[in-house]
């Protein structure tokens, strides 16, 4: 019986740039620790350079996540992980908005289906960001792209669920199904879209 091992993966992306002087660059660390045969943690880091006309902010955004293998066909996890998302949507003085940031939940299962041939998994997740983008209704005037000014919005929450499943039924027939359902709400419990 193994009881402990552990993998540790570094990789690095280089910088992008956009015609607004947006770079970023990442290194990404992260480790899997094998405790017992049943029970996988990983554990990680993004560290990212963002500099946006010429204004820099470091951010790590580290995750976390326990995996139960039940059996060979059923397993259980739950992960946690900050988020940092650059975005393009832009504000009424055509300014990008500051990247969206937050933290996520997550808890679900995988379970492998007629010897292998499918495979369900299902999640559920709730998630708080702030800086969302929203439709800015004090704009009064396009920006000169056309598109209609944005404002970033502090404290949403956002829960819901996924459902996949995929398999081969028999030789010439394949299920792909796939459904999700999120429930977006500001601070003060209104309902919110971002669209």
């Amino acid at each position: 019986m193994e009881w402990f091992s552990c993998r540790t993966r570094i990789s690095v992306e280089k910088y992008f740039e956009t015609t607004d002087t947006e770079k970023q660059s990442k290194v990404y660390l992260a480790s899997q620790l094998s405790i017992t045969d049943s029970i996988n943690v990983a554990l990680g880091n993004r560290h990212t350079k963002y500099e946006l006309n010429n204004i820099d902010q470091t951010i790590n955004t580290p995750y976390a996540g326990i995996v139960y293998q039940k059996n060979d066909q059923i397993s259980a996890y739950t992960s946690y992980t900050e988020i940092f998302s650059s975005q393009q949507a832009r504000d009424i003085n055509n300014n990008i908005l500051d990247p969206v940031i937050g933290s996520n939940i997550e808890l679900g299962f995988k379970s492998s289906l007629l010897d292998d041939a499918m495979v369900v998994t299902a999640a559920i997740f709730k998630a708080e960001k702030d800086n969302v983008a929203e439709v800015d209704l004090n704009a009064t005037e396009p920006l000169p792209d056309g598109t209609i000014p944005s404002r970033g919005v502090k404290g949403t929450n956002h829960q819901g669920y996924e459902f996949d499943a995929t398999g081969n039924l028999s030789e010439s027939l394949i299920l792909n199904f796939s459904c999700s359902h999120v429930e977006s709400e500001y601070p003060n419990g209104d309902d919110f879209s971002s669209h």
